[in-house]
Parts: C-alpha cells; sequence; structure tokens
C-alpha cells in the first residue's frame, strides 16, 4: 500500500520522477509491493533497484533499473541526469498477450540502463 501512495504521489508531484527501491540482499520486495513498482514502469516511473549488501536479482519482465553499488543518492543523481536526457518513460499497457513490451519503453530502458552501468563503473574506477 505504501509503494501505491508513493507512486501516486510522485505522478501528482511531477511530469517527470521516478523511484530508487532498496530492497532485500537481492533487490527484491514482497509480492504486493513488486506488483506495485511493476505498474509504476508501466505508468512512465522508471524504478532503480538497489540491494542492501547484495546484487540485485533481474527482473523476468526486464522493466525495473539495476542501480548496482552506487548509493541511494548516487541512484537518484544518475536517474535525474536520465530524465533530463532522455525525457520520461512511455506510458504503456500492461505486457502484450505474447509477454513483450513494447520497443520505445525497452529502448528508454536501455538508455537509462546504460547510465546507470557508466555511473557504477566509473565509481569504481575512482576508488
Amino acid at each position: 500500500m505504501l509503494v501505491l501512495l508513493e507512486i501516486a504521489r510522485l505522478q501528482n508531484q511531477s511530469a517527470q520522477a521516478g523511484l530508487v527501491a532498496v530492497g532485500d540482499r537481492r533487490g527484491l520486495f514482497p509480492a504486493g509491493a513488486e506488483e506495485a513498482l511493476h505498474d509504476a514502469v508501466l505508468r512512465g516511473l522508471p524504478v532503480v533497484k538497489l540491494a542492501r549488501g547484495g546484487r540485485v536479482l533481474a527482473a523476468p519482465h526486464g522493466l525495473f533499473l539495476d542501480g548496482g553499488n552506487l548509493s541511494e543518492e548516487e541512484a537518484a543523481r544518475v536517474l535525474r541526469r536520465c530524465l533530463e536526457l532522455y525525457g520520461k518513460l512511455p506510458v504503456t499497457a500492461p505486457n502484450t498477450a505474447d509477454g513483450s513490451t513494447p520497443r520505445d519503453l525497452r529502448e528508454r530502458l536501455r538508455q537509462f540502463q546504460n547510465e546507470f552501468t557508466l555511473a557504477a563503473s566509473s565509481r569504481l574506477a575512482v576508488r
């Protein structure tokens, strides 16, 4: 329920918003929260997942962004930059009958993920 309330707040607050979600050591949340985060992406809100002390488990639908080893603040900064560079995610209907995700959404998520991958690898190189 809290996830749904946060999604609604963000959608009302800004045309370009997103979520940085810190899950368990695999970046996972209880089933209801996972479903709400999935729906948020389809509504145009990018979701960056972080894992406490572990690695984010890839979602089978491929709609979540992997924040890698970035902190919450770093992930939020990269997400803001992605929204400035590429714009908000397209709003789309739930997955089609064949389970595919629309190409424009996949492409935008790929652009965002490239930025997160670059930010995480740059962070490692600086240390």
